[in-house]
């Protein structure tokens, strides 16, 4: 395949989002390729609102956050950037949970 260790590595971090997800993702892939009546994609490409910059962002959030920011921006409910910000917004939320049940437990 000639892929190095940080390729491996991308890759390995990149599968662990929702397979819900990962559907939705190469949907709208599909429908974002143009082709013409040779059925060749055109030639100044096309635009996807999913880049791997763009799905690091949700690594560390749970399914459900995952499944819903793709969505989301898989319709163009949000851009990019809210896509971000909300990520970024839910691993905070996530992470003060995180803390709590480590202080407090899970019985309250």
């Amino acid at each position: 395949m000639g892929w190095g260790r940080e390729k491996v590595k991308d890759y390995k971090s990149l599968s662990s989002i929702n397979g819900s997800a990962w559907g939705l993702i190469g949907a709208t892939l599909e429908k974002k390729v143009n082709t013409d009546d040779r059925g060749e994609a055109p030639g100044n490409g096309a635009t996807a609102p999913f880049t791997e910059r763009v799905l690091r962002g949700i690594l560390h959030l749970n399914p459900p956050q995952q499944l819903e920011l793709v969505t989301d921006l898989a319709e163009q409910k949000i851009t990019k950037g809210k896509f971000k910000t909300r990520a970024v917004a839910y691993r905070g939320r996530n992470d003060m949970t995180d803390y709590f049940y480590s202080q407090y437990g899970r019985k309250i």
